[in-house]
């Protein structure tokens, strides 16, 4: 098992590909799991106003992971959140980690953690693919065999190791659109309903923009590639 210590934040394990994929390199000893049941209680809360599950479905989800992962839960961290400097709604994520003393937190909201407010506890914050082609580099045949195992498991329908990184680098791309184009990361709005509307409407106005695109014959914009596709490039 290792000693790295990382904090997920729970905006990483609302999609079901992403939380698979490091939840299963969690339980292959690649890194040491920490969280909180504030994370947690984020994580239920989102699923069912974003209407990807039922309140019951997102507690039997939590309580499942709760049980796996029982040492994951870290106690006391409450006193820190008020000595935190980020982005307030994300302190006792950042609390979490000083409190474990993790190295690592991976989030896609990387602008909540800056700098400044890390440095002095030795903590970084990573997107979700820069965290797992990290991993890739430390272990790349422990991490082939996650995504192997994790695209076996998927019989309803049948997918492959590709279709994967895929999936995992279009949550990637939509989330860099979202915040690019539309601001996603700050809610113009007061309350989780009107936060919630605003997300469809960013979710409708980027499948425009795409279709838009598309039928104008727009050609693909030469950006980075998402370093989920960097994955699929390199050899078995």
């Amino acid at each position: 098992m290792s000693s790295f210590g990382v904090v997920l934040d729970a905006c990483v394990l609302i999609p079901a590909s992403l939380r698979d994929t490091l939840l299963r390199a969690a339980e292959q000893g690649m890194y040491q799991l920490h969280w909180s049941e504030l994370i947690l209680e984020e994580v239920r809360r989102n699923l069912v106003k974003r209407d990807m599950t039922s309140s019951v479905d997102a507690f039997e989800l939590t309580d499942v992971m709760s049980e796996f992962f029982a040492e994951a839960f870290v106690r006391g961290f409450e006193t820190l959140v008020p000595c935190m400097t980020n982005d307030e709604k994300d302190r006792h994520v950042l609390a979490v980690a000083v409190m474990s003393r993790s190295q690592v937190i991976v989030t896609s909201n990387i602008r909540d953690f800056p700098g400044t407010a890390l440095d002095p506890f030795g903590i970084e914050a990573q997107t979700p693919d820069e965290f797992l082609t990290n991993l890739f580099d430390l272990n790349p045949k422990r991490l082939v065999k996650i995504l192997t195992e994790q695209a076996q498991d998927l019989v309803a329908p049948p997918i492959s190791v590709q279709e994967v990184l895929a999936e995992l680098a279009l949550i990637e791309a939509t989330h860099s659109q979202g915040i690019r184009r539309s601001a996603l990361r700050r809610s113009r709005y007061i309350g989780l309903d009107k936060t919630h509307l605003q997300h469809i409407l960013i979710a409708t106005a980027l499948n425009f923009i795409r279709l838009d695109a598309w039928l104008s014959g727009v050609p693909l914009a030469k950006t980075r590639f998402s370093r989920f596709k960097q994955l699929q490039k390199q050899p078995p």
